[in-house]
Order: structure tokens, then C-alpha cells, then sequence
């Protein structure tokens, strides 16, 4: 950042015949600096370095997240917009700061510009991904129901022998057919008026907004996997987290590093896990403060993906292991977890359903129980990494 000029790409140069892409040029022009800036402050330490053009690294800060926000929020990317300006009121005391808090702020806004550029990189590959379906919209015609002309219900009302809705003007004839198959008279209701299609739609969509205002009594089922440098939740910590949303294919898992501050992954968790130390103290990855927000906001989604029904936090061994790390991380924080948050732990529910002369090796590891019910690793996944494992488990409930 000691080379970034003071009068670097601004959002006021950035107006042109087409704005929106001269913005989203002066964005990635001014994350890229930032990353930089980022990379040469975190390696010495954090030591609010003097720049070329800047008294200090915080004005450095300070310059590059407000044209950054700017040019964010003329671009149309307002949620990370507001994201840089909460780390800006954060960045104002960067000089008063220990070495410390200073490491922990610039890793988070280091989370934040690698999360907003894999959103960039995900829309740019898939162009023609569907959007997620909305539920309070209505359906659309059925391509096979032909189109009436407009009136076109009118004369069919006026054709048709039926009443017009009022119980003293039932028609005859079909009064007596109804009497004739029953042997007597039938306690009817009035008949029903004929509705145009535009206003049965109407009707339609308000009954399933109607709906979609009860949370459903179905609960969404999240999968989620932790890797940690050991086995004890007071002495150890997270270093990666996944969530899968089972009730919902259609929603990509949420999957991150942790930095785990100044404890070091152990060469036994790096054997197993592949995960090193180089991997999680790597810039771009976030805190657990962090980690634990993108876990949070993944769940609310999957939940309003779920029409706001309950969500379950499904994992393996999750009593002993998952549950417990997550609390004991969300206390170092001084916050406890949310109250709405409920977990199932599918290993006692695996001892209960299955005999264990039944799976292969006797034993209910998860490898086991996806040998048992024929599920295979996906391509590209990796054993015993957070968002591989989520996966399998999710594959092995859904058999």
C-alpha cells in the first residue's frame, strides 16, 4: 500500500456513458489496493505503518473504504457498501488499537472483500442460473390452456345455463338433474360464479400470501461439520465451519477457514485435515467473529428459503463435539447461542435405528453409515474437511 498514489481511482471520476460497469471498474480497482494495502500491514505486524502519500496505515484505510463504499453503493452492491462502512466506524480508532485488535479488524474486512469477490465470480459463471423461486408470486398460465379473448367470460356466462350467484335464482334444470340422481331434494349451496381468469389468479395469489404469513410446520434440516486443532473445546479452537441446507438443494453450501488467533494447528489435525497453519492465518480468512456471521446469515436464509420454519442443526456426534465447540467459541465472544437454534446429533439417532452387526466394521463413524447406505464422495471433496463431511451426512439422511 506505500506505493497506492493519493489520487487513486475515485467513484466521482468513474461517470461515463455506461456508469454501472465504470463503477464496478473503480470497485474492483480500489479492492484490489486494499488487498494489498492489507497484505504489507499484516505481514510487519500491524504496526500502522507510514505510507508514500498517507501520514499512516488508518488514513490509508480510511481513504480506500469510503471510495470503495461509494462506489459500491453507485454500483448496486448496497449490502457491501454498508458492510465497509461499519468497518470504517471500526477503522477510526485503527491508531488507538493493540497490535491485536488491529490483526482481528483487518482480517475481517480481508474476509469481506474475498466473500463480495467469490459473489462476483459466482454470478459471472453462471448466467443463466434460475432465480430462487419466489412464493408470493403467482403462477403462470398454463402453456397448454388456451387464451381467451377479452369479454370472452362474459359470453360464456351468458351461454352457459348456470345462475348468478344468488340462492332465489337457482336454475332449473340443474336443480332438477341434481334431484333426479338423489331421490329428493339436495340441501345445495349456491351455485358458483363464473370468475375471469385475471381475478381467479388474483384470488389465488392472496391466498398463498395468506399461507406463506404461517411459518411452516415442516423444519428445515441444516448440516453442519467443524475441523478444530484438537478435541478439547476449552483448549482448542474452530478452524473451519460448513453449513448444507438438506431441505433445500437449490441453496449452495456455506463453507470457511477460521483463523484460530494464536494457536497453531498441531502437524496430527494437519495430517488428517490437510489444513495448515499457512491456510488459516492467510489474509483473506475471517475470525471466528466473522466465520460465525456468515454461519448465522446462511441459516436465516436457509430458514426463509423454508417459508420461516423452524431450522434443525443436524451433525454427527454433535452432543459431544459440534455443539459444544460452537457454544465455547460464541462465549469467548461474551454472546451465548442464538435461543431458536435446536440441534440433533445423528449418532445416538444412527445407534438407535441401525444394529451394528449391520454396518460395515461395526462401527458408526460417518464413513461407516455412508458405506452402509451406498454413498459415495463427491468429486472434488476432500476427507475430513468441514464441507465435504456436511455433505455426506446430508446424503446419508436423505436415504
Amino acid at each position: 500500500w506505500l506505493a497506492v498514489p493519493a489520487n487513486a481511482a475515485s467513484p466521482q471520476h468513474a461517470a461515463s456513458a455506461n456508469a454501472n460497469d465504470n463503477h464496478a471498474t473503480a470497485s474492483s480497482s480500489l479492492a484490489s489496493q486494499l488487498r494489498a494495502g492489507l497484505d504489507y500491514e499484516l505481514r510487519n505486524g500491524c504496526p500502522n505503518a507510514r505510507g508514500k502519500q498517507y501520514d499512516d496505515f488508518q488514513q490509508f484505510l480510511l481513504s480506500h473504504l469510503g471510495r470503495l463504499g461509494a462506489a459500491c453503493g453507485m454500483s448496486g452492491e448496497g449490502a457491501l457498501a454498508a458492510e465497509l462502512a461499519a468497518i470504517a466506524q471500526d477503522a477510526r480508532r485503527y491508531a488507538a488499537m493493540d497490535a491485536e485488535h488491529r490483526d482481528g479488524l483487518l482480517r475481517r474486512l480481508g474476509s469481506t472483500l474475498h466473500h463480495s469477490q467469490q459473489r462476483r465470480r459466482a454470478i459471472v459463471s453462471q448466467p443463466q442460473a434460475p432465480e430462487a423461486p419466489r412464493a408470493w408470486r403467482p403462477p403462470s398460465r398454463d402453456a397448454h390452456e388456451p387464451k381467451q379473448r377479452a369479454g370472452g367470460w362474459k359470453r360464456a356466462a351468458m351461454e352457459t345455463p348456470r345462475s348468478d350467484g344468488n340462492p332465489e335464482q337457482t336454475n332449473p334444470s340443474s336443480a332438477e338433474r341434481l334431484e333426479s340422481l338423489g331421490g329428493g331434494r339436495l340441501n345445495l349451496k349456491p351455485p358458483d360464479v363464473i370468475v375471469p381468469a385475471a381475478a381467479a389468479a388474483a384470488a389465488a395469489q392472496r391466498q398463498r400470501q395468506k399461507q406463506q404469513q404461517q411459518p411452516s410446520e415442516v423444519p428445515c434440516v441444516v448440516v453442519f461439520d467443524l475441523e478444530t486443532t484438537g478435541l478439547n473445546k476449552d483448549r482448542n479452537r474452530i478452524i473451519e465451519i460448513a453449513a448444507v441446507n438438506v431441505s433445500d438443494p437449490t441453496h449452495r453450501p456455506m463453507s470457511t477457514l477460521v483463523n484460530p488467533g494464536r494457536f497453531a494447528v498441531p502437524p496430527p489435525v494437519v495430517a488428517l485435515t490437510g489444513i495448515t497453519n499457512a491456510m488459516v492465518s492467510a489474509p483473506a480468512v475471517p475470525s471466528f467473529q466473522r466465520a460465525a456471521e456468515l454461519f448465522q446469515e446462511y441459516i436465516d436464509e436457509a430458514r426463509r428459503r423454508c417459508g420461516g420454519a423452524s431450522v434443525l442443526l443436524a451433525a454427527h456426534n454433535a452432543r459431544q463435539f459440534d455443539a459444544g465447540f460452537l457454544q465455547a467459541e460464541y462465549r469467548r465472544l461474551g454472546r451465548e447461542l442464538p435461543e431458536d437454534w435446536r440441534f440433533v446429533d445423528t449418532l445416538p439417532l444412527a445407534r438407535k435405528t441401525l444394529a451394528k452387526d449391520a454396518i460395515p466394521g461395526g462401527s458408526y463413524k460417518l464413513e461407516s453409515l455412508a458405506a452402509h447406505f451406498g454413498v459415495v464422495e463427491q468429486a472434488g471433496g476432500s476427507a475430513h474437511r468441514a464441507e465435504a463431511d456436511a455433505r455426506m451426512l446430508g446424503d446419508v439422511l436423505q436415504r
